[in-house]
């Protein structure tokens, strides 16, 4: 599908998750942010795991999957 942003792309993708999937996904970006300390080291694995979605013009990468982690564990609590 075509979004017209990332946060209409996500809120699609919470709005149709079981609650379980969404605490997952929000335990795994945190590892993922643990795990790659530094981030040169964190575009480095995403590039190697095949991120091909870039965050927004202006925002590094590990505060985008940090926004992203609180929407998910946002709408899991609501």
């Amino acid at each position: 599908m075509e979004y017209s942003s990332h946060r209409e792309a996500l809120n699609d993708y919470v709005s149709g998750a079981a609650e379980s999937d969404l605490w997952q996904v929000a335990g795994e970006i945190e590892d993922f942010l643990v795990l790659n300390e530094s981030d040169q080291l964190l575009k480095k694995s995403a590039a190697t795991l095949g991120l091909s979605i870039l965050p927004p013009q202006g925002v590094r990468l590990r505060q985008w999957l940090t926004d992203v982690r609180g929407t998910v564990l946002h709408r899991s609590r609501g």
